[in-house]
Order: C-alpha cells, then sequence, then structure tokens
C-alpha cells in the first residue's frame, strides 16, 4: 500500500472530535446525574451506589500492565475501577468474551483496516452468529457501517478516502473504543540499501521494493 499524502493525514486530523481531559468537568457532570464523592474519594449515589466500573482483560503480562494503568487512573477520577483478568482458557469461550460489564482492553488493527468493519453493526457478537465480531461494545451507527461498507469496495483513491474521513468523524463523535497507545513497529536495514521508505500502518515495509538499490 502506498503511505497516505500529508493531506490525507491533516483531513483525518481536521475531522476527530478533541475531548479535554477535564475531571472538574466529569464530576460536574456526575453531581448532575445524581453522584457525589464520598469520605473515601469515590462518588456513591443513593439510588445506584458506589460508582464500581469493571475493567476486563486477558490474562498476560502487558495486558495486565495495561490494565493497572487504566484502573489507577479511573480511581484517582473518583471512580472505584474493578480489575478483572480472563485466563487465556477461558479467553476461548466466545461468549464469555464478548460480555463484560463495563470496559475491556484488547488490541486490534491499524489503518483503515481499523475503520472498515471492526465496529461495524454486522460484527455485534450475539448467539445467532455464535457470539463471534469484534464489535463486543454492541455500537451500531447505521452511517458509520455505509461508510466503513464503502471503504472496501471503493476503488477510487478520492471517493475511498473521503469515506474514511467520514467514518473516522463519526467514530470520534460517538466514541465507542478509545485508543490508549499504537505500538510501532522498527525495520532495520543496511546502511548500504537506498529506497527504503515507511510505510502505511496497514501496509508492507517492502512496497516500493522495486526502487531499492543495494550497493
Amino acid at each position: 500500500m502506498i503511505p497516505p499524502t500529508v493531506d490525507y493525514f491533516e483531513a483525518l486530523d481536521r475531522a476527530i472530535t478533541r475531548y479535554p481531559y477535564d475531571l472538574r468537568r466529569a464530576e460536574a457532570l456526575l453531581e448532575e446525574a445524581g453522584f457525589s464523592r464520598g469520605r473515601d474519594g469515590f462518588f456513591q449515589s443513593a439510588a445506584d451506589g458506589r460508582l464500581m466500573p469493571e475493567i476486563k482483560t486477558i490474562a498476560a503480562s502487558q495486558n495486565e500492565a495495561e490494565m493497572s494503568v487504566l484502573a489507577s487512573g479511573w480511581r484517582q477520577a473518583g471512580f472505584d475501577a474493578q480489575e478483572l483478568i480472563t485466563s487465556p482458557v477461558q479467553a476461548q469461550d466466545s461468549q464469555l468474551r464478548a460480555t463484560f460489564r463495563t470496559m475491556h482492553l484488547n488490541g486490534g488493527p491499524l489503518g483503515e483496516r481499523a475503520v472498515a468493519g471492526q465496529l461495524t453493526t454486522a460484527r455485534i457478537p450475539k448467539p445467532e452468529n455464535r457470539w463471534t465480531g469484534s464489535n463486543r461494545g454492541a455500537w451500531s451507527n447505521p452511517d458509520y457501517d455505509r461508510h466503513a461498507e464503502a471503504i472496501d469496495t471503493t476503488l477510487d483513491r478520492a471517493a475511498r478516502t473521503q469515506h474514511v474521513i467520514e467514518a473516522v468523524r463519526i467514530y470520534s463523535e460517538d466514541l465507542p473504543a478509545i485508543s490508549l497507545y499504537f505500538q510501532l513497529t522498527v525495520v532495520a536495514n543496511f546502511a548500504g540499501l537506498r529506497g527504503v521508505r515507511e510505510a502505511a500502518p496497514d501496509g508492507s515495509v517492502a512496497w516500493n521494493i522495486h526502487e531499492w538499490d543495494f550497493r
């Protein structure tokens, strides 16, 4: 895949909705919903009790480290986050993986593959499809579905780019999932190898191998 242009990324950047990290605003919204901080610093309400969101992940050192960091941040904000680890054996149960109370940490693809199909309505796990599918949060937006499908079927680069931009805009407005970080891959090569260029997130570093020159 040919790397996208700077204009492509600038257009995507303009389409993304920004959410400031504002704990005071979060506290104000919770107070409007009937919650208040208890003596221990955690939010609670007479109707719903203590706010105890669940953070779930599959057992692995990196997954558990991510969960610990995320839970710590939620607790500092007044949420008594509960950490739950699913064993590799339990993770083979599709229904167990697809059902969780609040949040689930998992990895996913990068680039346009992450936009085209991962969180469409058709990817929602449910009994009818034996709990298979990557959209475990069960988010559904018909406009997003339409653009995601068009990304996979549109050959014209300009039209395809517009579908990507619109899908990203909808995704950032509804916010069905939050990307915590992106894991980069470093590819080393001999100093004498010329022509190697960066690749798109979902592409191969060898996309322009016909331009390489080794001396």
